[in-house]
């Protein structure tokens, strides 16, 4: 017996779930500019084009010069806005992935990645599904040593 290899499924439109709230009708919100590609049971794979101007990005041509309080002159890089580019994050069963954030980042372990699903694992054991609009918004951006640094930073004036 020959087993099937399950084809990459595309989401073009990655919408949220339609909800009703108190009488009034809210459609499901569709994440701006993004796709989604999955691989059940392997892989899920977030592409995001990030308008010109809509993020702000270090520049290495423009510099801001800063006169401190003993006189030194110091440079540093000017934050300008960005040209349009491609971001893709790409996760796999076991890879490291968002689960929320107030004060502090919280990660937790892709178990298993389904074509409506993802699930994530805490080091306690406890899980978390997401749907697939969830796990993109929460996921499209997400850089493991910037908010690991950022959390050592957070922890330290809690």
């Amino acid at each position: 017996m020959v087993k099937k290899m399950a084809l990459p499924i595309t989401l073009t439109e990655v919408c949220g779930k339609a909800h009703k709230r108190h009488g009034t009708f809210y459609p499901g919100e569709v994440l701006k500019n993004t796709t989604v590609e999955i691989e059940p049971g392997k892989s899920i794979t977030i592409m995001t084009v990030v308008e010109a101007g809509e993020r702000y990005v270090k520049s290495d041509k423009v510099f801001v010069l800063y006169t401190g309080a003993d006189g030194k002159r110091t440079s540093t890089a000017k934050m300008v806005p960005c040209e349009e580019h491609l971001v893709t994050k790409k996760y796999e069963i076991g890879s490291t992935a968002k689960v929320g954030s107030y004060n502090l980042t919280y990660f937790c372990t892709v178990k298993k990645i389904t074509e409506k699903t993802v699930t994530v694992e805490e080091e306690g054991g406890k899980t978390h599904r997401f749907d697939i609009y969830e796990f993109a918004r929460k996921n499209a951006h997400f850089d493991f040593k910037r908010e690991s640094e950022r959390n050592a930073e957070i922890s330290m004036t809690l």
